[in-house]
């Protein structure tokens, strides 16, 4: 995800804005391929750390 926000320039924005003491930017929407990817990631974290399947 941060890397993601990195990529399509919002990180930049916010610290932009908070530099400025501007109102802090709407985040982007985030891709579905991206949700479905970070949740394969922490499903299978969470496997591995408990040994319950989800």
């Amino acid at each position: 995800m941060r890397d993601w926000l990195i990529k399509v320039g919002y990180k930049e924005g916010l610290d932009g804005a908070r530099k400025a003491g501007k109102p802090i930017p709407d985040p982007p929407k985030i891709p579905k391929n991206l949700v479905e990817e970070l949740s394969r990631r922490y499903v299978y974290a969470y496997e591995k750390l408990t040994g319950c399947k989800l």
